[in-house]
């Protein structure tokens, strides 16, 4: 994308940024969950912590935190967390969601998400450890071969 290469030269042309923050902040509002956590993420990779587009996409998250799954919360987080942008306040929403998530999804999902950290740019610790004490939780719960059956490939 043009704003990698002209980060890698280090040039940041106002006109550039401008126009780029002005359209975040205007599609913000139509984004999907992954859309939003991909876009946090990229502001975080390139330092862009701009308060008004933070502001926004966090009044996205706000507003659609139903369809925030587990990895979305976590690459969010982190992002926000990089970008040093996450007041408490909205912590503690995340925190809610993150916690509803892994007590509500399957074991599979729970795998899958841990197997999925490594990959996220930018990921939030401690919701990488929830995850993995649910799944070691309900692992240690497994008595039979319905039990291991939950998983895709045990």
């Amino acid at each position: 994308d043009i704003l990698a290469v002209y980060e890698a030269a280090d040039l940041r042309p106002r006109a550039l940024y401008v126009e780029l923050l002005h359209g975040l902040v205007r599609l913000s509002r139509s984004m999907y969950a992954e859309e939003v956590a991909l876009t946090l993420q990229a502001l975080a990779r390139y330092n862009l912590g701009n308060p008004t587009v933070i502001a926004q996409l966090m009044r996205t998250i706000q507003s659609e935190i139903k369809e925030f799954r587990f990895r979305y919360l976590c690459a969010s987080a982190g992002a926000l967390g990089a970008l040093q942008a996450c007041p408490a306040k909205f912590m503690k929403i995340l925190d809610r969601r993150a916690r509803f998530e892994v007590d509500t999804i399957n074991v599979q999902e729970l795998l899958d998400n841990l197997q999925a950290f490594p990959q996220l740019e930018f990921s939030w610790k401690s919701y990488e450890e929830m995850c993995m004490e649910e799944f070691l939780q309900r692992l240690a719960k497994f008595r039979t071969a319905e039990d291991v059956d939950q998983l895709v490939d045990p």
